[in-house]
């Protein structure tokens, strides 16, 4: 057992653990990052509808559209809310890099 440190733990295994850590810390990562960018897509296919379907529904259409308004503003809130979290952490993460 190779102890440099004198931590009672042997060094392989410290290094082995800190490999895991980061490896599965990556992979947080590139499932947060995946989530933003969905989000991002689901916000813009949203603004678009929205900018566009104006144009070509009747005003019949346009009444029971405006029925769900609530529902698509709280989609969009949740939507905004993982845009804004993973900029939050990302920025919390790497503030210390900065220095």
């Amino acid at each position: 057992m190779q102890d440099e440190n004198n931590n009672g733990i042997d060094d392989e295994l410290e290094r082995a653990r800190a490999q895991l850590e980061a490896d599965k810390d990556k992979l947080k990562w590139i499932i947060r990052r995946r989530m933003a960018v969905g989000s991002f897509l689901a916000l813009l296919s949203f603004g678009g509808f929205y900018a566009v379907i104006g144009l070509f529904i009747s005003l019949d259409t346009a009444k029971t559209m405006a029925e769900f308004n609530s529902i698509v503003v709280t989609i969009v809130g949740a939507l905004i809310s993982l845009l804004l979290s993973y900029y939050g952490t990302s920025y919390l993460f790497d503030k210390d890099k900065l220095r």
